[in-house]
């Protein structure tokens, strides 16, 4: 990954709260500003996706009514990362 070097203003106490947690971590500020940003993006990354996970449960719950063969089927192959992108049922052999 390339590194890009960025100029950021913050609030004093915020850049003292980075270097105490920073500090704790064994880390440069830089890693933990880092590290935050990611997370947090990650994060929102996640809240947008959690409709569709929702969506992908309630199907999964759909056809465990159904058919709990093929749903320990499908849980199989996504443990096995074969059908980790397919919709459920999909993956079925």
């Amino acid at each position: 990954m390339a590194i890009q070097r960025v100029n950021l203003s913050l609030p004093s106490e915020v850049v003292e709260i980075a270097d105490k947690v920073a500090s704790s971590l064994h880390i440069s500020r830089s890693a933990f500003v880092s590290m935050a940003i990611t997370q947090q993006a990650n994060a929102f990354t996640f809240m947008d996706k959690l409709p569709e996970l929702l969506d992908s449960m309630k199907a999964l719950q759909a056809l465990a009514a159904q058919s709990p063969e093929t749903v320990e089927r499908s849980a199989a192959a996504d443990r096995s990362g074969l059908g980790a992108s397919l919709p459920i049922g999909e993956n079925e052999s």
